[in-house]
């Protein structure tokens, strides 16, 4: 749940309204988020307010996020916007994944059979190594909660989220 200064559901960032809160981490929150003119969903990181002065954390945000764009493999989410409201909020918009993370899918059936273990680490492995291979050393975690299934690969494929 988002900490005081942080709950920005109803906000409007761009074209974009944030709808609910998805995910949050140690230096942001994610919340779907609906453009509503045209309808297209989106999620949104929003770094939270005790960071957004920092602006060594603030380099780091948008350096992850040019740096995915930059990449541009299937396995890594895109980001499409990134920017800093008049009141300081720092935030980036990215693609909205389907299905459940790694983590939840894991807490739900258990182990998973080691051909998609392999499978999946194989894909993160993947990503990496593209990432790799365009010089960035590190672009935050990549642990069981940042894996989603998306729809656009197959049924068990996943992607990693910025």
């Amino acid at each position: 749940m988002a900490a005081d200064g942080d709950d920005h559901v109803g906000r409007t960032f761009g074209n974009y309204r944030l709808v609910q809160e998805i995910g949050h981490g140690g230096m942001g929150i994610v919340y779907e988020a609906v453009h509503d003119a045209i309808g297209r969903r989106a999620a949104i990181k929003v770094l939270r307010a005790h960071l957004a002065n920092d602006p060594e954390v603030i380099e780091r945000f948008f350096r992850e996020a040019r740096a995915v764009n930059q990449v541009r493999h299937p396995s890594l989410v895109q980001i499409f916007d990134m920017g800093r409201t008049d009141d300081g909020v720092v935030y980036s918009i990215m693609e909205l994944l389907e299905g459940e993370s790694l983590a939840a899918r894991l807490r739900r059936l258990g182990p998973m059979p080691p051909i998609d273990a392999m499978r999946c680490f194989g894909e993160c492995a993947d990503a990496l190594a593209a990432v790799h291979a365009h010089g960035i050393a590190s672009m935050g975690g990549i642990g069981p909660s940042r894996r989603s299934r998306a729809a656009r690969l197959s049924p068990s494929s996943s992607s990693m989220i910025e």
